[in-house]
């Protein structure tokens, strides 16, 4: 009878560990969560479960103030920039001061501007800084400041990128720049932080429209609109109908801001430029944001099953790419990707090892040609071009 109870009590302890360890503390830190893949996420975590940080550009935004209201206790919202340094470290404070021994199990980088879409030469230097700003240096900043929490968990960094910062696409130069740095980033640090059993993962989403920018027109609606309103009021401008009419998703800014962003450029360029391209197909890019729209996915379950994966398994991928636009563009490369990925972790794991390895064979050689040219033995003549192509160092 003891024996039966001592096996159970054994069975349990187990089943515990097991459990703590397939399933580690579910600390998860979300930057960008005013609206569209933020605000999603932050719900989504929230209902299964897990203790949320959800940091918003602007605590007063309807977007921050629904969560507060309709998440659970398990929620808090922060007020977060990416781009200020101080609210970065208050950030970390109070997250630190929550946290206790256990560590913050995962930070996901999703706060991210797009910008104007237009071409890169007439995109101005401030419209590129701004990109680089909040979608690179932003979360570099906020990455340094949480690793020694993930590091003490052994969790994980996720930055949400985009399929811009793998495929040069028209109209986003500065966009796809900002994200293949951050690309570039993750994949450096990803072998670096391996010895730590930190996980560094990178999602890549296809076209979404989120609970926050699912339009209420279709872009053949928005078209005879359009063709309605022109008819009955004679030289109104396209770009003020098309401004009225679409709701612009949040990562684009107000529709103020895209206006401006407009009149912006067309006030800066210089006449041989302005000559080259036209006011009228400068005017015409926010044409762009409705091809957009019409190839958008209005179900973002991929992306937040994606996201949830890379949480939550014991072995998450190095890349993901939910959304059928992702899949079509990244699909066939992910493979190759996540191969050479696995090699270069392989090789950082190793790097003491190979290291030493080198060194020793390099030791090795140099003492054979000192020899052979003392001696001049012909079995042992190293000509300079054999030295100079043999990997001596590492």
């Amino acid at each position: 009878f003891i024996i039966i109870i001592f096996i159970k009590f054994f069975c349990i302890v187990t089943l515990f560990l097991l459990h703590l360890s397939l399933f580690p503390p579910e600390l998860v830190f979300v930057s960008g969560c005013d609206s569209g893949f933020g605000h999603d996420l932050a719900k989504f975590l929230d209902s299964a479960g897990m203790r949320v940080f959800a940091g918003v550009l602007d605590e007063l935004h309807p977007g921050a103030l629904k969560l507060k209201k309709d998440a659970s206790p398990n929620l808090t919202v922060l007020q977060l920039d990416i781009t200020n340094s101080s609210q970065i470290t208050q950030a970390h404070q109070y997250i630190q001061s929550q946290t206790g021994k256990t560590g913050l199990w995962a930070l996901v980088n999703n706060a991210g501007v797009l910008g104007y879409v237009c071409d890169g030469e007439i995109l101005p230097i401030k419209m590129y800084k701004k990109c680089l700003d909040v979608n690179f240096i932003g979360s570099v900043e906020i990455t340094q400041a949480f690793l020694p929490l993930i590091r003490q968990s052994k969790g994980r960094l996720i930055s949400i990128s985009s399929m811009a910062g793998e495929v040069p696409l028209p109209g986003f130069a500065g966009y796809g720049a900002s994200k293949a740095a951050l690309i570039s980033f993750n994949g450096a640090i990803r072998q670096e932080l391996s010895r730590w059993g930190v996980k560094v993962i990178i999602i890549q989403p296809g076209a979404f429209k989120t609970s926050e920018n699912k339009d209420p027109f279709t872009p053949r609606t928005i078209t005879i609109m359009m063709t309605i309103i022109k008819n009955r009021i004679p030289g109104v401008k396209y770009d003020f109908i098309l401004s009225t009419i679409i709701h612009f998703p949040d990562i684009l800014g107000s529709r103020e801001q895209w206006n401006s962003a407009q009149e912006d450029i067309l006030s800066g360029l210089a006449q041989e430029v302005m000559a080259s391209y036209g006011e009228e197909y400068i005017r015409s890019m926010q044409q762009r944001l409705v091809n957009m729209s019409s190839v958008s996915s209005s179900d973002t379950g991929p992306f937040l099953e994606a996201l949830k994966h890379a949480i939550l398994s014991p072995r998450p991928k190095p890349f993901y790419y939910p959304g059928a636009s992702a899949n079509a563009f990244l699909g066939r490369l992910s493979t190759a990707s996540q191969l050479t990925s696995s090699l270069f972790l392989v090789i950082a794991e190793r790097s003491r090892f190979l290291a030493n390895f080198f060194l020793m064979l390099s030791t090795k050689l140099s003492y054979l040609k000192e020899k052979a040219n003392n001696n001049q033995c012909p079995s042992l003549l190293y000509n300079d071009i054999t030295l100079r192509s043999f990997p001596l160092t590492f």
